[in-house]
């Protein structure tokens, strides 16, 4: 998977994004559905006129005032038997171009810190790469999902959520659902980003996003030991 970038023109909405992150506006008052949809709206809106428009942003937020709402985990193990995905996970942040950064070893899947941590009402978001030069990268078969698959992520202290897939979508890149996959959510929810489609050899990027869309299921159970 190539980096999910957007030109340096969006670094100056990134301030009014961080709001958007921990469901506040200018005020400090909470902003309800309506009101964040319409702000995502603008943003897309904004950046649909931007130097390389079309390419995928992502804000970093800070870390949320507000207390989680259950028990959340930080992963470091991402576990899909359905593909036989067994891999690590480390944090990811924001690169200065205003794209959320994925591992540089591509067997390992990233997850995007500060942000939603599994278990918290909202959408926790984990990338990974497609593939690379020599064959398939950590989630080339991450297509093959389908409703009803079980998604594991374990901590280092062995604790283990359960999220069950909802969807698995595909979007050309500018029409990603950027209030789908990153902005407040009434449950909690764990969303896993790849390429997918035609390589552009010209754009160096895949001209779509593939989304797997899960909800969770059970948290804080046992995670088998072997790793």
């Amino acid at each position: 998977m190539k980096t999910l970038g957007r030109g340096k023109y969006v670094v100056g909405l990134i301030i009014f994004i961080l709001l958007l992150a921990v469901g506040l506006d200018q005020t400090g008052t909470a902003m309800d559905a309506e009101q964040v949809g319409t702000a995502l709206r603008s943003v897309r809106q904004a950046e649909s006129s931007a130097p390389n428009a079309g390419r995928f942003v992502v804000p970093d937020p800070p870390i949320p005032d507000t207390p989680p709402d259950g028990p959340s985990i930080l992963p470091d193990r991402l576990r899909i038997p359905a593909i036989k995905l067994n891999a690590p996970v480390e944090p990811v942040g924001v690169l200065a171009n205003g794209s959320m950064g994925v591992p540089a070893d591509d067997r390992k899947a990233g997850i995007l810190s500060p942000w939603t941590r599994p278990g918290q009402k909202g959408n926790a978001v984990i990338s990974g790469h497609l593939d690379n030069r020599t064959g398939p990268a950590v989630f080339f078969y991450l297509k093959r999902l389908s409703p009803g698959d079980r998604v594991f992520v374990s901590d280092v202290r062995g604790r283990e959520f359960t999220f069950v897939v909802k969807s698995v979508e595909a979007f050309k890149t500018a029409e990603s659902p950027l209030e789908r996959i990153f902005g407040p959510a009434d449950t909690p929810n764990l969303n896993m980003i790849t390429c997918t489609g035609r390589y552009n050899r010209k754009t160096g990027d895949h001209e779509q996003r593939l989304v797997v869309f899960t909800e969770l299921l059970a948290r804080d159970t046992m995670a088998p030991r072997s790793r």
